[in-house]
């Protein structure tokens, strides 16, 4: 079926998310790509989903499924890796996956101070749902940022 070119382009959202962490932009780096990492920021304590072992690289092509006390399914979601530069520290990702069309994630990490800043920038499509996606995305990605400064604060003692 044919996307409408218009349509879509009234139901695309952008976001972005951005916080500071007291660790060098490498540390912050080596966290931001490894899949254990992900599944720690994509988990909660109902719904839990499973990561692939290693590192997000480009050209990965992951399918997830999650599930409700880790058994049940109730939701799939897939992401490309379309880039991952480690010079600029910066990765991008295409998902979708129940009832989002399109999710285009970009991670980039950058010197601050004597830390670092990472900022999540997401362009989204969920058609008519792309309002309440976009604020279950800015909460969901505030938590995340919570939850790695605790993965990092809990690898450094």
């Amino acid at each position: 079926m044919p996307h409408n070119t218009v349509a879509d382009a009234c139901t695309m959202r952008a976001i972005t998310v951005t916080d500071t962490y007291p660790v060098t932009p490498k540390e912050l780096w080596a966290q931001v790509v490894r899949y254990d990492s992900l599944q720690a920021m994509m988990s909660g304590p109902l719904v839990r989903v499973r990561c692939p072992v290693g590192e997000e690289r480009a050209g990965h092509d992951v399918a997830l499924t999650f599930r409700l006390f880790g058994v049940v399914p109730i939701g799939r979601w897939r992401f490309k890796v379309i880039a991952r530069d480690d010079e600029r520290l910066r990765l991008v990702s295409d998902e979708n996956g129940t009832g989002v069309r399109l999710w285009r994630h970009q991670i980039d990490v950058v010197a601050e101070g004597s830390g670092s800043r990472l900022t999540d920038s997401i362009a989204i499509d969920a058609g008519a749902l792309t309002p309440l996606v976009v604020a279950f995305a800015r909460r969901d990605y505030a938590r995340r940022h919570r939850l790695r400064k605790g993965l990092l604060a809990r690898a450094t003692t």
